[in-house]
């Protein structure tokens, strides 16, 4: 009885001692006409890490560094096969523009780890008649995916797990983002209170992320998909006028034209 207590005091202790913060995770997409910027960074502080974990979090950040070039290619491979296979994106390419990652040790058993990633995502937008439509799903990333062609101390390249790159929770349906305009500007924004993610030893990562889209002119969203005004709405408001005051005087013509009709079809009948 004793023993199973003290295992399970151990285990206890095992799960407490394994518990990181993510004091700071944040992500900033500008949206342009081709492409879309994101810039995305975490700080994630470790306590009571094992000598292991901490062994091969610095030897990590050295390897990626000094293969910097590389290592961002394949990121960005990665990232563009998760696009394509995992979120339905077509025709995407995904571009590792700059990485930064640092790993420090504040106090004795802790390590604090900062990473910065600036990605660019070849999308097109749609037209419509009154602006432009673009799919905005990757804003959810979740690359849980392991790459073959970097693999350091056994463990294989993971973003969601290497670099903190993990925005599932963000799926959330646009339209219950915060919006607001400022006359130049429309940014959508959502922030969430927990989520809980796995390094690749298992640590537990608490995250308190946020993220925010930035769109240049008025724009609303629905679901994965945000609409950019490019027609000014005075315009789109002549332009309902103009239809509605069309669709009028034809509904007058044609019911001028059926009198004329039964008028001509009862003068023949007399």
């Amino acid at each position: 009885m004793k023993s199973r207590m003290i295992l399970a005091i151990l285990l206890a202790m095992t799960l407490l001692l394994s518990i990181a913060k993510v004091y700071a995770l944040s992500c900033r997409v500008e949206i342009h006409d081709n492409y879309a910027i994101m810039r995305y960074s975490c700080t994630a502080t470790i306590s009571n890490v094992t000598k292991v974990e901490k062994n091969y979090w610095h030897g990590f950040k050295t390897a990626i560094l000094s293969v910097k070039y590389s290592v961002k290619k394949i990121l960005g491979e990665v990232l563009g096969r998760h696009l394509s296979r995992d979120l339905g994106y077509k025709n995407v390419t995904v571009e590792v523009l700059d990485f930064s990652y640092s790993v420090t040790e504040p106090t004795t058993g802790t390590l604090k780890i900062d990473v910065s990633v600036t990605i660019k995502i070849n999308i097109k937008a749609n037209t419509t008649m009154f602006g432009k439509s673009i799919c905005i799903r990757f804003r959810a990333m979740a690359p849980d995916i392991n790459s073959t062609e970097f693999i350091y101390n056994n463990i294989p390249l993971n973003p969601a797990k290497c670099f903190f790159i993990y925005l599932k929770p963000f799926s959330v349906p646009l339209e219950k983002w915060r919006r607001t305009y400022n006359g130049t500007h429309t940014v959508f924004s959502y922030y969430v209170a927990n989520m809980t993610l796995t390094t690749p030893f298992g640590t537990k990562v608490t995250v308190d992320p946020s993220e925010a889209i930035i769109v240049e002119g008025e724009a609303t969203a629905s679901g994965d998909y945000i609409e950019i005004k490019t027609v000014p709405t005075t315009t789109i408001a002549i332009v309902i006028a103009v239809i509605i005051a069309l669709v009028v005087l034809v509904a007058i013509y044609l019911t001028k034209l059926r009198k004329k009709v039964v008028e001509v079809r009862t003068i023949r009948y007399i």
